[in-house]
């Protein structure tokens, strides 16, 4: 079975029938490199590990930081490709499908697990400098 990481298999991706699905746009950090798995057919996902933190600012300029959510957020089609060349601490903006999955520990127990099924996948620039390449004319 696929590994999803030192702690959990991958027991079941996808979207259960009559599943209940959220749209989500998550923007966080990944916590490790991406992971390449292969369905048994033709066709490879890639799992990404994302943390994101909530931060505000309250009225008085204060920076508050809330407890940080972790996703496992699977990529497949053109976007798996070229996910693969993110590293951990990228900075990450997915949208896509949020559902329930299950996952299996190394004891051998069943564990239900917040998924995200990435519709579009792309680096946040916020912690980037990028130079502007534009002519004027």
């Amino acid at each position: 079975m696929p590994m999803l990481d030192s702690h959990f298999v991958l027991t079941r991706v996808g979207r259960e029938e009559g599943a209940l699905m959220a749209h989500v746009t998550i923007h966080g950090t990944l916590a490790s490199d991406p992971k390449i798995l292969s369905t048994g057919g033709f066709r490879e996902i890639v799992l990404l590990r994302v943390v994101e933190t909530l931060e505000w600012y309250d009225g008085e300029g204060s920076r508050h930081t809330g407890e940080s959510e972790h996703h496992v957020v699977i990529v497949s089609g053109p976007d798996a490709e070229n996910s693969m060349s993110l590293r951990k601490g990228d900075t990450v903006l997915v949208e896509g499908h949020s559902y329930v999955g299950t996952l299996t520990d190394e004891a051998g127990e069943e564990r239900e697990m917040t998924q995200v099924s990435a519709l579009h996948i792309g680096v946040s620039l916020d912690k980037f400098r990028v130079p502007s390449n534009r002519t004027t004319g």
